[in-house]
């Protein structure tokens, strides 16, 4: 469908990973991910809310 960019919604699926990794709360934490994420996060989160709100408002 592509209806956001796919680095993006892979960027967006990373977020699943920390979400286990912080929520299973796993001994082994992947401290590259969570500083990854850390740098990186914010932004593609922002990015995916103005993809979504750019879908939403050309559907009205």
């Amino acid at each position: 469908m592509n209806i956001i960019p796919m680095e993006l919604a892979s960027n967006i699926a990373d977020l699943t990973v920390i979400r286990n990794i912080l929520t299973h709360q796993y001994l082994d934490l992947e401290w590259d991910k969570i500083k990854n994420f850390l740098a990186s996060g914010p932004e593609n989160v922002k990015k995916f809310v103005q993809a979504a709100q750019k879908i939403t408002q050309s559907q009205v």
